[in-house]
């Protein structure tokens, strides 16, 4: 079972009134809208493709801030910080903003060098049939920091909600990673590989009906072989080190 979805009518009703929380530039969420920065670059949602998705890339510099508008879009993102850096990817503080239905090609992939921080977004109902990316969240990048988003009811291969590509390290904190699924090799709700690290910090990672399939951490040699796996609750402060094969 999942958490009931925001109230996607507060977009339109933020619209109407000029009212954007955790946004400098609430005129800029126009119909179509999904993300804009400061300096007036928008991403609009385009028409879907034959392959039923819309993709958008999102080519990052450093000390870039993007703001994502309320609403549940139907986007496949990818985040690039191709020259290094620091960057910063955020919805709406009420939680109103997020991704759902990534197909079968996921729904947020980040890729380079640098930091990028995530903060309240949600990204929900991913499906994906590739073994080394998540339905949720990808992260493949040096640092990745997640704050206050929920990943929840994604599928996939291994790894349901988040993956962490090779060398990487992600931090979780103050989140709620619930109900994703994989399929194959375990690690329902995050799969590390590649050398890559995980610290999770007032994290809730599911219990009951809102638990990850078939466990919440699995850390694999080749997306195949599970050589270690573990489940958490709520409030689970751990660190996960794929070269040590510990989660603990």
């Amino acid at each position: 079972m999942t958490s009931s979805p925001p109230d996607t009518h507060f977009g339109v009703l933020a619209g109407l009134l000029g009212i954007l929380p955790g946004c400098a530039a609430p005129d800029l969420c126009t119909e179509g809208v999904f993300a804009f920065m400061e300096d007036g670059k928008t991403w609009e949602q385009g028409d879907e493709r034959e392959d039923d998705r819309d993709s958008e890339d999102l080519r990052l510099e450093d000390g870039d801030e993007v703001h994502i508008c309320p609403g549940e879009w139907t986007v496949e993102l990818s985040a690039f910080l191709d020259g290094g850096g620091a960057a910063t990817i955020s919805g709406a503080e009420d939680g109103s903003s997020g991704f759902v239905n990534g197909g079968v090609h996921g729904i947020f992939y980040t890729s380079g060098p640098g930091h990028l921080t995530v903060k309240n977004l949600f990204f929900r109902d991913g499906l994906i049939l590739e073994l080394s990316r998540a339905a949720g969240f990808a992260a493949v990048m040096d640092e990745v920091t997640l704050e206050s988003v929920v990943i929840e009811g994604n599928t996939a291969f291994s790894g349901g909600g988040l993956s962490l590509g090779p060398s990487s390290e992600v931090t979780i904190r103050n989140s709620r990673v619930v109900n994703n699924r994989a399929e194959m090799a375990g690690g329902g709700a995050a799969l590390p590989y590649g050398f890559s690290r995980l610290v999770s910090e007032n994290t809730d990672w599911g219990s009951g009906e809102d638990d990850n399939t078939p466990d919440d951490i699995a850390i694999t040699d080749d997306f195949d072989e599970v050589l270690g796996s573990w489940s958490f609750g709520d409030n689970a402060p751990f660190v996960c080190s794929w070269e040590d094969r510990t989660c603990e």
